[in-house]
């Protein structure tokens, strides 16, 4: 899994920063590894020099295989709280998309039997 941290230029990141956010993802994201090709953060500060709240922005696209882009965004007064926001969000999506690939529910008539139970047992009774 490939992470990318960037900031616009109202926003300057030091390398402590970059690694830290890289932490975050990788350990918010680990179980999901083996699905997601890459992942960018995107962090803003919104308001500048002002200080209302909130005022920093994270947001967060990932690339999963056999999905479209996943997207999430989060604002808050700190980058910590937006990062962390904006990854449980992308975690929740993940949970979502993935599990609903996984688990496809088959489809069934009405009665809830499978397709296939019902016409072989459609050809034992046309054979009696």
């Amino acid at each position: 899994m490939l992470i990318q941290v960037n900031s616009n230029n109202s926003l300057s990141l030091n390398e402590k920063t970059i690694n830290w956010a890289t932490q975050e993802v990788e350990t918010s994201l680990e179980h999901f590894t083996d699905r997601i090709t890459r992942v960018e953060v995107h962090l803003n500060d919104v308001n500048s020099d002002k200080n209302n709240e909130p005022d920093k922005y994270c947001s967060i696209t990932a690339r999963v295989e056999g999905l479209q882009l996943l997207a999430t965004h989060h604002e808050a007064a700190s980058l910590e709280q937006a990062i962390s926001g904006a990854l449980s969000k992308l975690e929740t999506q993940l949970d979502r998309q993935i599990g609903k690939m996984e688990h496809k529910k088959g489809r069934t008539p009405f009665g809830g039997e499978p397709f296939a139970d019902i016409a072989s047992d459609a050809n034992v009774e046309s054979d009696l």
